[in-house]
């Protein structure tokens, strides 16, 4: 993967990543420093039919987590096509999302505790790739389980 080239996305500085782009990162505001209090932005991105699938990783995240008395995270980046929140310190991993239209939220508190040491943000990579699925849904499931396993392998 060539960095250098790839289009580059602030979270809160652009609502939709443009048609046709099928490649690039995903960062919080100011990456890799310090992100900011109060933010509430999102981000969608569009795939152009049914036959792509979005890959996303998850590369760093540091933000702050919940607090001493709470269970709900102060800062978070939220992925809706799978209904999962990411707070705290995460390391690197693979996070798919199957839709065609695919909503990233990162939300933060109006203060960051002075326990986190630096908060760096959120950096994510994605890439859009065709499948092809067959008609039969039984063989639907294991040619896409195959066709990952070869694109991950690569």
């Amino acid at each position: 993967m060539n960095n250098n080239n790839i289009e580059r996305f602030d979270i809160c500085q652009v609502s939709k990543i443009p048609d046709g782009v099928m490649e690039g990162f995903i960062h919080s505001p100011d990456y890799p420093k310090y992100y900011g209090n109060s933010r509430n932005c999102y981000l969608n991105l569009n795939l152009p039919n049914e036959n792509f699938r979005l890959f996303v990783y998850l590369i760093s995240m540091n933000v702050e987590s919940k607090g001493w008395f709470s269970r709900v995270p102060k800062d978070y980046l939220y992925i809706e096509n799978i209904e999962k929140s990411f707070f705290g310190e995460y390391k690197p991993q693979i996070v798919l999302a199957e839709n065609r239209l695919t909503k990233f939220r990162f939300i933060t508190d109006f203060v960051t505790s002075t326990s986190l040491n630096d908060p760096k943000g959120v950096l994510l990579y994605f890439k859009s790739k065709i499948i092809s699925f067959e008609f039969n849904i039984r063989r639907k499931k294991i040619v896409f389980f195959f066709k990952l396993l070869n694109y991950l392998k690569s």
